[in-house]
């Protein structure tokens, strides 16, 4: 299991499972109860859709915490072009 942050709704920080950094302690090997208090939670994730966009929108990840789960969805955003 994958345990993830939210640092905005569209961008995630990896949690290590092997050792958690914190201001003022270090823990290794933290367990699932020091993740979650520290703001990891499991990941559930999911693939981009199979739907054609027009040619100036995109997929965007957008990330919500919901029943102690961070769950990856996806939103259509437009493209804005640069001109110079």
């Amino acid at each position: 299991m994958k345990y993830v942050k939210i640092i905005n709704k569209n961008t995630i920080k990896y949690g290590n499972k092997k050792y958690l950094k914190l201001e003022n302690k270090q823990i290794f090997n933290p367990t699932e109860a020091d993740l979650i208090s520290n703001g990891y939670f499991p990941f559930i994730e999911s693939e981009i859709p199979h739907i054609v966009l027009k040619e100036n929108q995109s997929w965007s990840p957008l990330f919500i915490l919901k029943n102690n789960k961070i769950i990856q969805s996806w939103e259509v955003i437009e493209n804005v072009s640069i001109q110079s």
